[in-house]
């Protein structure tokens, strides 16, 4: 799981919860970048 900046097409099947999605966080195995994102530290 990462925080990221940008935007991200997310295709999952569980592993992340709602409230993380909604504060930035994505599961890079199942994501694409749509636009240039930026991982936060």
């Amino acid at each position: 799981m990462l925080k990221i900046s940008g935007d991200v097409e997310m295709n999952h099947n569980g592993g992340i919860l709602d409230h993380q999605i909604d504060d930035g966080y994505i599961l890079a195995c199942c994501s694409r970048p749509l636009t240039a994102v930026s991982i936060e530290a």
